[in-house]
């Protein structure tokens, strides 16, 4: 009996097992299995380049007549008590904004580095923001002209404050370039670049390039521009001068070896760029053809492209002079140069003049008065002021200002309000070709329209010379490229 009953319970057991019948929960004591909850989402990578524009202006008041309340523009101002005038320089606000991006490194002060390209370095208020973040332990790599050699020795080099808890000095200091009295190659090159890059690996790098130097000068009282970039290390224009700053240590070990000449360093600096621009795809490159589109190509995706000197193809003269040549009849080119020379540029811009282009130049008046840096470049203005459709104004500068002299010291062209070409360097063969030189073009809506209103600012307060009207032509008039029509469609 008791056989026939296991036999039984197991047969229905196992009917039960192969029933179809689903089976529902009693709601009363069970609960439906539970569903798996969604997986937060990835957070979305912000992959954009932020742009900003900021610049130094004419902006100190001197009386010609206070009964009438007419005053006469300068580019700087003395102290109420006429004192030396780079005292007040530290509250500039080219100065502020850069201890202000210099603070960011301060968050993670062991992972982020700071590295630094420019001819001179004077500037007291960033040198002391730099002996902080040394102290704290932020790596600080710079690169100067050997022009400027000891320009930051009192308060970094030979300061105990800028000491780390270790007693490390964490800014290293190279020279390279100008006056370089390595081996027997004596002078080859000015070390002219002109960027600041903080490299934070939780954030955004940030990349400050410009006209201007880390200088007392150039921070404050020159006519100078900065654009200021934030942008993911992934770029093309951030991977672009983490190789530059290889190439610039390359140079700077190349300049140790005994008897190595000046061009020798400076080709090994090319040779590190390049290297790592082909390994990084950099582009555009000196050793492949097609810069055009390869800049084309870097405008579409980035809206910005670096170009480097020196080079040995002469690819960022040739890319700023075909820029030139593109620009079509009824449209304008208006440029804001210190130093002029070059005669492909002088020969592209007649041309455009030739096919109705309007051109605008200002320069720096100390040039008229054979008080350039560069000789020559009067004879230059002198030829280009007697072309049919270029009008020339001067920035009204004092070559004596402060012992060092206030110049006009940009470098930017405004290309038909779709492009700028702008930089560390001047229109000479020495700076697209040979000097060590940052460029760039750029397509961004915030840098055209930053631009756009700092030429028509320098236009309206520089001032047309008697010999500028000539062959029946009438003073310069107002750029009417950039009515307020313009400046709107660019905001």
């Amino acid at each position: 009996m008791k056989k026939k009953l296991i036999t039984a319970s197991l047969l229905a057991l196992i009917l039960s097992c192969q029933s179809t019948t689903v089976r529902q929960p009693n709601q009363e004591t069970e609960q439906p299995p539970e569903i798996e909850k969604p997986t937060t989402p990835a957070p979305v990578v912000d992959d954009k380049i932020e742009f900003d524009f900021i610049h130094t202006q004419q902006n100190c008041k001197v009386p010609l007549d206070s009964a009438k309340g007419t005053y006469h523009k300068k580019t700087y101002c003395l102290n109420t008590n006429n004192s030396d005038v780079k005292e007040t320089t530290e509250l500039s606000g080219m100065v502020q904004k850069a201890v202000e991006q210099l603070d960011s490194a301060l968050t993670d002060p062991k992972n982020t580095k700071v590295s630094v390209a420019y001819f001179s370095f004077s500037n007291k208020g960033i040198q002391k923001k730099f002996c902080e973040l040394s102290s704290k332990g932020v790596q600080v790599r710079v690169f100067l002209d050997n022009g400027s050699a000891g320009q930051i020795d009192e308060l970094i080099l030979n300061n105990p404050a800028c000491l780390d808890p270790n007693g490390t000095l964490n800014v290293k200091l190279s020279y390279l370039g100008g006056n370089t009295s390595a081996g027997s190659g004596g002078i080859w090159q000015l070390h002219h670049n002109k960027f600041l890059m903080i490299e934070n690996p939780n954030k955004k790098v940030l990349l400050n390039f410009s006209s201007g130097n880390l200088s007392t000068f150039g921070t404050s009282l020159h006519l100078d521009h900065w654009v200021m970039v934030k942008a993911p290390a992934t770029t093309n224009l951030i991977r672009a001068h983490q190789c530059v700053m290889k190439g610039l240590e390359a140079a700077a070990l190349k300049a140790k070896e005994e008897n190595s000449t000046g061009q020798a360093i400076g080709q090994s600096y090319i040779a590190e760029r390049e290297t790592c621009f082909d390994t990084e795809n950099i582009i555009p490159r000196q050793n492949t053809p097609d810069t055009d589109i390869q800049i084309a190509k870097a405008l579409g995706s980035e809206e910005i492209v670096p170009l480097f000197s020196p080079n040995n193809n002469k690819y960022v003269e040739k890319s700023f002079i075909s820029a030139l040549n593109k620009i079509p009849k009824g449209g304008y080119i208006y440029i804001a140069i210190q130093h002029f020379l070059h005669p492909g540029v002088s020969r592209a811009l007649k041309s455009a003049a030739a096919r109705g282009v309007d051109i605008r130049i200002i320069m720096d008046d100390d040039a008229l008065r054979g008080e350039s840096e560069v000789p020559g470049v009067d004879k230059m203005i002198q030829q280009l002021v007697l072309v049919k459709g270029i009008q020339i104004r001067f920035a009204e500068t004092n070559h004596t200002a402060g012992g060092n002299g206030a110049m006009m010291h940009n470098k930017f062209a405004i290309l038909n309000g779709d492009m700028t070409f702008s930089g560390a360097g001047h229109y000479t063969n020495a700076a697209l070709n040979v000097n060590w030189e940052n460029f760039y073009f750029a397509k961004n809506k915030t840098v055209l329209l930053g631009y756009a209103k700092y030429f028509y600012e320098l236009w309206n307060e520089s001032v047309d010379l008697k010999y500028t009207i000539s062959k029946n032509q009438i003073p310069s008039l107002p750029p009417s490229k950039l009515g307020a029509a313009f400046l709107k469609s660019l905001e």
